[in-house]
């Protein structure tokens, strides 16, 4: 028995044993299995260390308590935190300053920044990642940095620079502005001086003498114009002022304006209209003309033999505008800077042409404020063309007049004219359905006719005088013509007594306007009388002896400046009118309300710049009294063109705005109009 229960023991204590055994084995494994896994995740951390060691930008890893837990060598460097310590270290530096850039869904925020770190300031781009421990559920920040010091102080570098770079073109053009200002006032008065002594009795020299200081002065005037213009261009102030304007008309007007000058170089000016030019449509009528007597003013100067021609011409919906000359032509490369500021096709201190090669540069800003383009063809010794296209902008609705059938089968002969404009005229002509034959050889000339009907004959009288029996010219084409029609020059208007005793009907002014031409070729009649004048008229007595005839006016002028008072003073005088003079804007609101109840003022001209009261305050506080007479009629005059300025006379209740120098037939067009 005893036997028996010792053996059962011991079977009981081998099964336990081996169960024991068995429990061993098991934690060995899986002591082995959690030694493994402590090696991978020590090889993983190590990895991941490793990684955001080399990462090379700041890396840092904070519990719910702003503590550390782990920061790499790159934010430790930065921050000064030590590398190995037992008490996880508080990171408390602040953001000094900091721009929000970004966030996402996952509640990254992405800031620029600026911290104090341990070598002082610096700015980072700072990335901050909210994350969870899933198994702790402990929360905390993973926060990625980068520096970006040397870059954000380029940065600031640069926008300090621009703001001083704006700040000093901002002075320059004030500067400019301030000096183009105060030189058109001495102008206004030299320019206008020199036109009220021409108008006096002058010897014929001392006319010449006054015309030569009255030329200079306009070029002068041209001159601060375009460094006016290129101050707005340089400042990107350069403003369109739409308006409906007729194209025709101001291509003409044009040629009328500068005809003087090139007659006086003894060369031809003139234009064409395509026939598809529309009458009206929305442009800058003063920046049109700018350009065009900019570039016509040029050909006119660059052309001693043969002429100039304006063409005005429609491509689908773009105006195409060319001026032609036959002057001494452009080498090609001088075609590629001219229109470079301040350069010209000739540099050299000896060239023969002045100019300060500024207006080529200002009408291509133009143009292309316009959306146009503007180029050159030229040779040397071959002439030039100049052309441009702007878009075509709210074109009026014009019903064509049926001069087609009038016309058809009729002849027209042109004798004697310049290439240029005979061209032009034939293709009026031809444009119109009649025939057309040009003749510049007194041989080549007819002397009978080859059709039924009698054609017309123009002569120009420049080139017809070249003959030396020019009554037996005009008699022998009289016997082929059923009518003769001459052109002159203003100037000629007093050989047309002798003119018409030799058989000629009828003439035409050059430069000739398609309408004055297409009227005579169709009645015979003269069109309506036209106003001829050149670039500067002096001693315009017709003017002033009409305007001595209008009503005299009581006006009050507010001009501190004697040269320019004395100027209206005696412009207004000639013309009949009773001058009163303040020198300030306070004075002149005083003078104004001293005259109310005995005898008010009909007109008052204002200068803007005044001392002890501007012209602007002053018109502002005429325009808010209670005065009844508060809503006279009020003209300021300044030499100030700006928009800007403008707009703000206006909106201070002027009634118009007058330039310095003042053009006299500008002041009596406002004053005719009160």
């Amino acid at each position: 028995m005893l036997k028996l229960l010792r053996l059962g023991i011991q079977q009981h204590s081998a099964r336990e044993l081996q169960d024991v055994v068995e429990q061993l084995r098991d934690l060995q494994e899986r002591y082995e299995a959690i030694q493994d896994q402590r090696w991978e995740l020590q090889e993983s951390e190590e990895m991941y260390r490793s990684l955001g060691e080399a990462f090379g930008d700041i890396l840092i890893h904070r519990n719910e308590e702003n503590q550390v837990i782990f920061a790499n060598s790159a934010f430790r460097e930065t921050f000064g935190f030590e590398q190995n310590t037992i008490e996880p270290q508080v990171f408390a530096s602040q953001f000094l300053e900091e721009n929000f850039i970004s966030s996402t869904k996952a509640e990254q925020s992405l800031r620029e920044v600026r911290m104090q770190t341990a070598s002082g300031e610096a700015w980072f781009i700072w990335i901050d990642m909210p994350i969870r421990d899933t198994a702790t559920g402990i929360s905390g920040t993973r926060s990625v940095a980068r520096n970006i010091t040397r870059q954000k102080l380029v940065e600031i570098e640069l926008r300090e620079a621009s703001v001083q770079a704006k700040a000093a073109s901002h002075a320059k053009s004030r500067f400019l502005a301030n000096v183009s200002h105060e030189m058109r006032t001495p102008l206004n008065g030299i320019l206008g001086m020199s036109g009220l002594l021409a108008d006096t009795d002058l010897s014929p020299e001392q006319h010449t003498y006054v015309s030569a200081i009255h030329d200079s002065g306009t070029a002068l005037l041209s001159l601060i114009e375009d460094i006016l213009d290129t101050t707005l261009v340089e400042a990107n102030r350069l403003e369109l002022r739409e308006q409906e304007i007729e194209p025709k008309r101001l291509i003409e007007d044009i040629c009328e304006l500068l005809a003087a000058r090139a007659q006086h170089k003894n060369i031809s000016i003139s234009s064409f209209i395509g026939p598809k030019v529309p009458e009206s449509m929305t442009a800058d009528a003063g920046r049109l003309r700018q350009i065009l007597i900019n570039l016509v003013g040029n050909a006119i100067k660059f052309t001693d033999n043969g002429g100039v021609q304006v063409r005005l011409t429609r491509k689908q919906q773009n105006l195409h505008f060319e001026v032609i000359d036959t002057g001494a032509g452009i080498s090609e490369a001088d075609q590629k800077k001219i229109f470079q500021e301040f350069e010209q096709a000739d540099n050299e201190s000896t060239r023969k042409h002045g100019g300060a090669g500024l207006g080529l540069s200002i009408s291509q800003r133009i143009i292309e404020a316009m959306n146009g383009k503007i180029g050159v063809t030229s040779k040397l010794n071959e002439g030039s063309r100049f052309y441009f296209t702007i878009p075509i902008i709210a074109e009026a609705a014009t019903v064509q007049r049926p001069i087609e059938a009038i016309f058809k089968g009729r002849f027209v002969s042109v004798i004697g004219s310049d290439t240029l404009t005979s061209s032009a005229i034939q293709q009026y002509v031809e444009d119109s359905g009649a025939q057309c034959s040009i003749y510049n050889q007194y041989s080549d000339l007819p002397t009978s006719i080859d059709h039924d009907t009698m054609g017309i004959t123009l002569l120009d009288y420049d080139h017809i005088t070249k003959f030396s029996a020019l009554s037996s010219l005009i008699a022998a084409q009289k016997l082929i013509s059923e009518k003769i029609i001459v052109m002159l020059n203003p100037s000629q208007r007093p050989k047309l007594p002798e003119l018409k005793a030799m058989g000629c009907d009828a003439y035409l002014i050059k430069p000739i306007r398609k309408a004055s031409l297409m009227n005579l070729l169709e009645t015979g009649e003269q069109s309506a009388r036209r106003t001829e004048t050149g670039s500067v008229k002096l001693g315009n007595s017709d003017q002033q002896e009409g305007q001595r005839k209008a009503k005299a006016l009581n006006i009050l002028v507010a001009e501190d400046n004697d040269i320019n008072a004395l100027l209206v003073r005696s412009l207004l005088e000639k013309a009949g009118h009773v001058i009163t003079r303040a020198s300030d804007g306070q004075e002149a609101i005083s003078l104004w309300r001293e005259r109310i109840q005995s005898e008010p003022f009909d007109l008052i001209l204002m200068d803007m710049q005044m001392p002890v009261l501007d012209g602007l305050d002053a018109l502002k506080m005429i325009r808010a009294s209670d005065a009844k007479d508060r809503n006279i009629p009020i003209f300021v005059l300044t030499a100030d063109e700006k928009t800007e300025t403008k707009d703000a006379c206006l909106d201070a209740g002027a009634n118009g705005f007058l330039t310095k120098p003042l053009d006299p037939e500008k002041l009596f067009d406002a004053i005719s109009v009160t």
